[in-house]
């Protein structure tokens, strides 16, 4: 193996020695332009799929917690109305209950009755992964039952 490599060294010295110094310019200045626009292309490339997957995140995130949480996950469809109506239509099919007010087409403010903290804190996760919002604020009430908890918590979607 050493001696092909130095075989193969030996030739590629034989033919830059036979180039003169206009033919030795060329060359160089093409090897180059071609490393230069390889790794433009790689990077370029690199880059638009970091931001196809950037994207993606936040449904892939929710197919991953409904699959860990032993559902099926499924794919998701443009958001379009107000959130209220997505908030109501979202605890219907996971048969939850709470309160809702909406305090404009992209911000409610969403009660959720007294229940296990653990499974209050998965279910509004599960809620706002489910809708594409952001808790923007929250309040957790403890109540007399151990463990128990309530919560009231605004939240809202920029479109």
């Amino acid at each position: 193996m050493k001696t092909r490599l130095i075989a193969t060294q030996a030739q590629i010295e034989r033919f830059w020695a036979a180039r003169n110094l206009r033919e030795r310019l060329m060359l160089g200045a093409g090897a180059v332009v071609l490393i230069c626009a390889a790794y433009i292309l790689a990077v370029s490339s690199l880059q638009q799929r970091i931001a196809s997957l950037q994207r993606k995140l936040p449904e892939l995130l929710l197919s991953s917690y409904e699959i860990a949480g032993g559902g099926q996950a499924t794919p998701r469809t443009a958001r379009s109305g107000d959130l209220r109506s997505e908030l109501f239509k979202i605890l219907a099919d996971r048969g939850l209950q709470a309160e809702l007010r909406a305090l404009s087409t992209d911000k409610v403010e969403m009660r959720l009755p007294e229940q296990d903290a653990k499974t209050l804190i998965s279910s509004l996760n599960a809620i706002r992964l489910a809708a594409g919002a952001r808790v923007q604020s929250l309040q957790i009430r403890s109540t007399e039952s151990a463990g128990g908890a309530g919560a009231t918590a605004v939240l809202e979607r920029n479109q």
